[in-house]
């Protein structure tokens, strides 16, 4: 049955594909990876065809690895007569097994668009959806379905599971409120108040502001920050300490210093973490990082692009502190196709080089 299912898939979109003339296009992608201390090579490749008809487009895309060819995606979508359907199915192509469906049928109402989502994953999922212009910005409901769209149980059974509603409140000009509410079958679970930006204080200062309200608990969280604009090559990272007990501001805290300037045909960036624990700027375990794009002039007039940078936070015994050393280089073949190499070289680990490629066709 599961075998059946991926050939009549596969039959569907060569018919499709067939018909009316379609104006077909594709694309591959991938790269490949190779590990200099244990020698492994690691292989990601996709392949999408697309057929576009004047009312419709129906997309497939093959992933595949180093063990050959893993997952099918197929996506239809399409207008009939003002009402918008949806169509996407994941088969498991090694087992030849069918993995999930999702169909979605959407047609505009007065002030918003109303949309019916039905997937198959391991059971039967349902969901409604109502997505308006006004105050109220969205209604979900979910029959055996979460809110991020995952079936629940196994079965055709559709049991309630959520229903959540989203407002947007304008309180003056520059202050908006978002309501979010959100209920379950055990029942009320959250309303949750935020406002992301209260301005019009002195020196720049801005209070982001939360309210949740639980069945049990309610919890008020206000997050207050400030901008520094400095010259055109250093930007700086603060925030103002917030006692949550007092109610006041109690101190300044620099997160981290940015730099971004030009050098001739050179762009520098560079970025120094002072509070990894309040704000991420460097991925982890580096501190800072400094690093150079420029562009490179190839023939026919096509330019490629080259960049490096120094992670610093390597081991104590490394030169200037430093963790990595990595580099890229893109480049333009043609206007459909772009191949890439990058090397990244940590000071005490293994290092890793990379071949990616994109064609268009």
């Amino acid at each position: 049955m599961r075998r059946s299912l991926l050939v009549v898939a596969l039959l569907g979109i060569t018919g499709l594909a067939a018909v009316g003339n379609p104006i077909l296009s594709g694309a591959h992608e991938g790269f490949a990876s190779y590990e200099v201390l244990t020698g492994e090579l690691s292989i990601e490749t996709e392949l999408t065809l697309t057929a576009s008809w004047e009312t419709f487009v129906s997309e497939a895309t093959i992933f595949a690895d180093a063990t050959g060819p893993r997952r099918l995606l197929t996506e239809t979508a399409g207008v009939f007569d003002g009402l918008s359907l949806a169509l996407e199915t994941a088969f498991d192509i090694q087992t030849a097994s069918f993995a999930s469906a999702e169909v979605t049928a959407a047609t505009p109402i007065e002030g918003g668009d109303l949309a019916l989502t039905c997937v198959i994953d391991g059971g039967f999922g349902l969901g409604l959806s109502l997505a308006g212009d006004g105050v109220l910005s969205g209604i979900d409901v979910g029959f055996n379905l979460d809110p991020y769209g995952r079936v629940q149980t196994e079965g055709c059974a559709l049991p309630f599971t959520f229903a959540s509603a989203e407002a947007t409140i304008s309180v003056t000009d520059c202050i908006t409120i978002d309501a979010e509410l959100l209920i379950e079958d055990i029942g009320f679970v959250e309303l949750y108040l935020a406002s992301r930006s209260i301005g019009g204080l002195p020196f720049g200062v801005q209070f982001a502001a939360s309210l949740l309200f639980e069945p049990q608990t309610k919890s008020l969280d206000l997050s207050p920050s400030f901008t520094i604009e400095g010259s055109e090559c250093i930007d700086l990272y603060a925030g103002l300490v917030w006692d949550a007990d007092a109610k006041t501001i109690s101190g300044i805290e620099i997160y981290g210093v940015g730099l971004r300037c030009e050098l001739g045909a050179v762009d520098v960036r560079g970025l120094w973490s002072l509070a990894p624990d309040m704000i991420a700027l460097v991925p982890s375990p580096y501190w800072a990082l400094l690093g150079i794009i420029l562009d490179i002039a190839l023939p026919c007039e096509i330019v490629g692009e080259a960049s490096g940078a120094l992670f610093f936070g390597g081991p104590e015994d490394a030169l200037f502190d430093l963790g990595a050393i990595v580099g890229e280089v893109v480049l333009p073949l043609s206007e459909a196709s772009t191949l890439s190499l990058a090397a990244e070289i940590p000071i005490d680990g293994a290092a890793v080089f990379t071949l990616g490629w994109d064609v268009r066709f």
